[in-house]
């Protein structure tokens, strides 16, 4: 099937079934949000939280996103472990508590300022070229992995001072 096909046909499929605000679904959730800002940062903090019963992610994100006032990539944006440690307080999802959390807002804060945004982040190895997005995802994985060694790099190095 070539691509253009494909594509008309996911298209109608979209239109088919795509009712807004009309599932459970915890990614139904970042139609919240009209910033794209937002938007990006909310759909990986519920992306990563996407497993378990659809009622308790939906709770845990949505207690989340209230306490940042629904301004998601400002509070990202200005996270500070210390500052905010009072703010995740209770704030966990089954395996996950607030140390994961702080990790994850870390990692997408550094990787926001080090590249503007996911979008670009994930854009850095992404190619009209290749088959699929996988590389692309793959490589967005790695490169968030990094960002958070470093951290813990230079984390544990200023502890040695």
């Amino acid at each position: 099937m070539y691509k253009k096909d494909l594509k008309v046909l996911l298209d109608k499929l979209y239109l088919k079934y795509s009712k807004k605000h009309s599932s459970k679904d915890p990614v139904w959730t970042i139609h919240k949000f009209s910033d794209p800002k937002d938007i990006e940062i909310a759909g990986l903090i519920t992306s990563c939280y996407a497993y378990g019963r659809v009622e308790q992610i939906n709770q845990f994100t949505d207690k989340f996103f209230r306490r940042t006032g629904f301004k998601v990539h400002e509070f990202t944006s200005n996270y500070s472990e210390h500052k905010d440690k009072k703010f995740l307080k209770d704030l966990y999802y089954r395996f996950n508590n607030e140390n994961d959390l702080s990790l994850l807002l870390k990692n997408i804060k550094n990787s926001l300022e080090l590249y503007g945004s996911l979008e670009n982040l994930f854009k850095q190895n992404y190619s009209d070229t290749h088959e699929n997005i996988l590389p692309a995802l793959s490589e967005f994985t790695g490169l968030s992995l990094f960002i958070i060694k470093k951290i813990r790099i230079t984390v544990i190095s200023c502890r040695h001072r």
